[in-house]
Protein backbone atom coordinates (compact mmCIF):
# COMPACT_ATOMS: atom_id res chain seq x y z
CA UNK A 1 0.00 0.00 0.00
CA UNK A 2 3.16 2.22 0.79
CA UNK A 3 4.28 2.10 -2.61
CA UNK A 4 0.71 2.53 -4.66
CA UNK A 5 0.07 5.94 -1.75
CA UNK A 6 3.66 7.07 -2.80
CA UNK A 7 2.55 7.12 -6.28
CA UNK A 8 -0.66 8.64 -6.35
CA UNK A 9 0.61 11.35 -4.55
CA UNK A 10 3.34 11.73 -6.95
CA UNK A 11 1.29 11.72 -10.20
CA UNK A 12 -0.99 14.04 -8.36
CA UNK A 13 1.52 15.95 -7.66
CA UNK A 14 3.81 15.90 -11.15
CA UNK A 15 0.11 16.91 -13.27
CA UNK A 16 -0.03 20.21 -11.04
CA UNK A 17 3.28 20.80 -12.02
CA UNK A 18 2.93 20.04 -15.76
CA UNK A 19 -0.26 22.23 -15.85
CA UNK A 20 1.37 25.18 -14.19
CA UNK A 21 5.10 25.45 -15.28
CA UNK A 22 5.05 25.71 -18.76
CA UNK A 23 8.00 23.45 -20.36
CA UNK A 24 7.67 20.48 -17.53
CA UNK A 25 4.92 18.57 -19.65
CA UNK A 26 7.84 15.92 -20.05
CA UNK A 27 8.71 15.92 -16.53
CA UNK A 28 8.98 12.89 -14.47
CA UNK A 29 10.03 12.06 -10.69
CA UNK A 30 12.55 9.82 -9.78
CA UNK A 31 11.79 9.54 -5.64
CA UNK A 32 9.33 10.50 -3.60
CA UNK A 33 8.92 10.77 -0.14
CA UNK A 34 5.97 11.00 2.07
CA UNK A 35 6.13 12.95 5.60
CA UNK A 36 3.40 12.60 7.68
CA UNK A 37 2.66 16.06 9.95
CA UNK A 38 2.05 14.70 13.38
CA UNK A 39 -1.87 14.93 15.09
CA UNK A 40 -2.58 14.85 18.53
CA UNK A 41 -4.96 12.23 19.63
CA UNK A 42 -7.42 15.50 20.96
CA UNK A 43 -6.46 17.45 17.71
CA UNK A 44 -4.55 20.19 20.07
CA UNK A 45 -1.11 20.75 20.55
CA UNK A 46 1.10 19.16 23.63
CA UNK A 47 3.33 22.11 24.31
CA UNK A 48 4.97 21.50 28.07
CA UNK A 49 7.73 19.87 30.39
CA UNK A 50 7.52 15.87 30.07
CA UNK A 51 5.69 14.85 33.03
CA UNK A 52 7.46 12.14 33.42
CA UNK A 53 11.27 14.15 32.67
CA UNK A 54 11.52 18.08 33.13
CA UNK A 55 14.48 17.78 30.62
CA UNK A 56 12.32 17.02 28.10
CA UNK A 57 10.43 19.69 26.58
CA UNK A 58 7.35 18.37 24.31
CA UNK A 59 6.02 20.28 21.17
CA UNK A 60 3.89 18.98 18.87
CA UNK A 61 0.96 20.25 17.02
CA UNK A 62 -0.14 19.73 13.92
CA UNK A 63 -0.23 23.26 12.48
CA UNK A 64 3.36 24.43 13.46
CA UNK A 65 3.81 26.31 10.54
CA UNK A 66 1.46 28.72 11.39
CA UNK A 67 2.05 28.62 15.01
CA UNK A 68 5.80 28.87 14.18
CA UNK A 69 6.17 32.20 15.92
CA UNK A 70 4.30 32.64 18.72
CA UNK A 71 5.17 29.10 19.84
CA UNK A 72 8.82 29.72 19.59
CA UNK A 73 8.76 32.86 21.62
CA UNK A 74 6.63 31.10 23.96
CA UNK A 75 8.62 27.83 24.49
CA UNK A 76 11.96 29.76 24.45
CA UNK A 77 10.48 32.07 27.18
CA UNK A 78 8.94 28.81 29.51
CA UNK A 79 12.65 26.37 28.33
CA UNK A 80 15.18 29.96 29.69
CA UNK A 81 13.41 30.67 32.78
CA UNK A 82 11.08 28.20 33.65
CA UNK A 83 8.26 30.28 33.83
CA UNK A 84 5.01 28.68 32.45
CA UNK A 85 3.00 30.89 30.31
CA UNK A 86 -0.92 30.57 31.16
CA UNK A 87 -2.17 30.84 27.73
CA UNK A 88 0.01 27.04 26.96
CA UNK A 89 -2.18 25.90 30.12
CA UNK A 90 -4.73 23.81 28.07
CA UNK A 91 -2.29 22.21 26.05
CA UNK A 92 0.24 20.50 28.60
CA UNK A 93 1.30 17.07 28.43
CA UNK A 94 -0.13 16.15 31.65
CA UNK A 95 -3.67 15.94 30.23
CA UNK A 96 -2.72 12.42 28.70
Amino acid sequence: MAHELRQMHGERILDKIKSNLHGAEDATYDHLTIGYRPMPQDRLPIVGFSPGNSDVYIAVMHSGVTLAAIMGRYISHEIMSNDLIDELAPYRPSRF
